[in-house]
């Protein structure tokens, strides 16, 4: 199995094995990977990033999950006729994550899991403020 940083594994905490994920800025799909081995989960993977989107295809390839995660080159949110119930915005700054937070399609979502570089308490007051209802924090 894939070994995570902290700030991985936190996310990762968060997923259940019922969850279709997105992961948005995913960097090299290192979340993916250890989720579709634990949970066999369905992943999809964006990130505006070509490099990064490169190193998380020979990531995924090295890994034997291409059948379990679908890479986007997408800037923020890639819904797209997918059964999407959970999404991951993590790395990302405060301005960005606002932005996607945003997208009136973000509101069909399930679970919104929500880790941000910078000023965390700005994100908080927007999202109470935009009506998502904030279950768990840690």
């Amino acid at each position: 199995m894939i070994k995570l940083s902290n700030r991985l594994n936190e996310i990762a905490s968060f997923i259940n094995k019922e969850d279709i994920i997105i992961d948005i800025g995913c960097d090299h799909a290192l979340l993916d990977i250890y989720l579709v081995n634990k949970y066999k989960n369905i992943c999809y993977a964006s990130d505006i990033n070509k490099n990064e989107l490169k190193g998380a295809k020979q990531n995924i390839k090295k890994y034997d999950v291409e059948d379990k995660i679908i890479l986007k080159h997408k800037d923020g949110l890639v819904l797209e006729n997918t059964l999407i119930n959970t999404i991951v915005i993590a790395g990302l700054g405060f301005n960005n994550i606002i932005k996607i937070l945003s997208n009136k399609d973000v509101k069909k979502i399930n679970k919104i899991i929500v880790q941000s570089n910078s000023h965390p308490e700005i994100i908080r007051r927007f999202m109470v403020r935009s009506g998502y209802y904030l279950n768990k924090e840690k």
